[in-house]
């Protein structure tokens, strides 16, 4: 399809067809000697744009995976070929026919048409795209008519800020497209694993900013170290946001820890220090609770042994110890795993996952776990919610822990509340950004009190003995950018929310 004269003729940033194309390469050079590039990434960015081969480039979100792409297509055999950057979200076959046949009119001679294309989320590509894709890549044509006789030249670059493996074991990604996607790759790294680099990352902002932000600015050492103890979810994106709008707020030119301003809605928002705090007051709470769940159970185990000698011949002490060993032991047993669990999680690699579905599963091994057999599980569970936007080992994690030790704190007696929702607006009625997984169950006292100093819910203060499952999902929850919340009830209930981030709805009403 051409575009007709009164197309508006492709300018910076956009085509007629609504794909995005990128200026020529002003400013490549620089950005890839700039700090924002880890030193070690810049050769072999050189090295794979020279050769011209697909490059698949895995990152968080505001990692600059877009800016990679430039630098790879403007410094290699593409360089005076146009850059196509196209959203594989909903991308259908027209859609991208549509896309590539804007550029028809600037096939060289044998009808061939050179083009980069950049795949962005590379892990929703529907099927019917990737059958095309493949096709593209291995005959150089794309079966459509009027693009019959049409040769493309391409060079393919993509990226997912998710897990390939995941959408290649879970959503059914073709195999054989990946390995010829990914036959080079890059990986960025987030933010929070480059803390030592960012006092140089910080000044870089500032100086290419200097006249927007008013004047030379720069941050004190103190500002620099809350910046470091921060875990930055949003990247370098949130980084740069975060520098210029605290040095435009500033009338100085020193930006102190009170002058930050992480809070896009307004003013400077840093008090205190709260980041390192928080690390301090998890570590406050989980020590105590991890040395109090393993004592009590060796304390028992000592009261027994010293009895040992002069009960020894009683068969039912003998029975007695020996289902109290073997009851604590196997409970210690659990808490370490559970905890090196955890300790070995790396970064969230979110992707979308079925919360209804992940919850059924392990609600049927609940309903057959003895010793919960005897509990009434009541589940009302909302149809049609939108998928959710987490890491799927830490969400199994998270329903395990919920399932298998919070209501084993409640009274055996009462039945066991679950029910998932996905919030509305009360006065448009649109979707909210969050799936909410909702568990009710009566819990004696004694239950909430540490809890309630890491996720700030007013408890009563005579509440202690959390156990330390709830403190390891609080924790694995904020990571993935979700929040808990727990409250005890009038009745004595106790009510657990787990909110995830939601992604695309399908409903259409929520983009992750």
């Amino acid at each position: 399809m051409q575009p007709s004269r009164d197309d508006p003729v492709p300018e910076k940033g956009e085509n007629p067809r609504g794909g995005k194309t990128d200026p020529p390469g002003e400013g490549v050079e620089d950005w890839l000697h700039s700090f924002r590039v880890p030193a070690e990434l810049r050769e072999r960015v050189r090295k794979f744009a020279a050769s011209g081969l697909p490059v698949f480039i895995q990152g968080e979100e505001g990692t600059g995976k877009s800016a990679v792409a430039r630098v790879l297509h403007f410094w290699g055999p593409w360089k005076k070929s146009p850059f196509l950057r196209i959203p594989c979200r909903g991308l259908t076959p027209s859609d991208f026919v549509e896309k590539i046949s804007v550029w028809g009119e600037e096939k060289q001679p044998g009808g061939r048409v050179s083009l980069t294309l950049f795949l962005e989320n590379l892990g929703r590509l529907q099927d019917n795209m990737q059958a095309l894709l493949q096709e593209l890549l291995s005959s150089r044509q794309v079966p459509w008519p009027g693009l019959e006789e049409t040769i493309f030249d391409v060079q393919v670059l993509s990226s997912s800020t998710g897990d390939m493996a995941e959408s290649l074991a879970d959503e059914g990604f073709r195999p054989d497209l990946f390995r010829t996607l990914e036959t080079l790759t890059l990986r960025l790294p987030p933010l929070r694993e480059r803390k030592e680099e960012l006092p140089r990352i910080v000044q870089e902002i500032l100086r290419e900013k200097e006249r927007q932000v008013g004047g030379k600015k720069g941050f004190s050492p103190e500002a620099i170290r809350v910046l470091q103890e921060y875990d930055w979810p949003g990247n370098l994106a949130e980084l740069e946001s975060m520098v210029l709008r605290s040095a435009v707020l500033k009338d100085g030119n020193l930006i102190e820890p009170a002058d930050l301003a992480f809070n896009p809605s307004c003013g400077p928002s840093y008090q205190g220090t709260p980041f390192r705090d928080e690390k301090d007051r998890w570590f406050d709470v989980t020590i105590p609770t991890l040395a109090h769940e393993i004592k009590n159970p060796l304390v028992a185990i000592s009261t027994f042994a010293h009895l040992l000698p002069n009960k020894y011949d009683d068969p039912e002490f003998r029975q007695e110890f020996s289902r109290l060993v073997n009851q604590d032991v196997g409970r210690i047993n659990a808490l370490i795993e559970n905890l090196l669990e955890f300790a070995q999680f790396s970064p969230p690699r979110s992707s979308l996952q079925d919360l209804n579905a992940a919850l059924g599963e392990f609600l049927e091994k609940y309903r057959n776990t003895p010793g919960k057999a005897n509990r009434e599980v009541m589940t009302d569970l909302e149809n049609g919610l939108p998928p959710i936007l987490f890491d799927k080992t830490q969400l199994n994690f998270i329903l395990r822990n919920l399932l298998e030790n919070v209501p084993s704190r409640g009274n055996d007696h009462s039945p066991l509340n679950i029910s998932t929702r996905f919030p509305r607006e009360e006065t448009t009625g649109r979707g909210a950004d969050s799936v909410d997984l909702i568990l009710w169950y009566h819990s004696p006292e004694g239950f909430l009190g540490n809890f309630s100093r890491i996720v700030g819910f007013e408890t009563n203060p005579e509440l202690q003995n959390l156990n330390l499952s709830l403190l390891l999902i609080q924790k694995v929850m904020l990571n993935n950018r979700g929040k808990m919340q727990v409250r005890k009830e009038a009745d004595g209930g106790i009510t657990l929310l787990a909110r995830f981030p939601a992604g695309k709805s399908k409903r259409g009403v929520v983009e992750g």
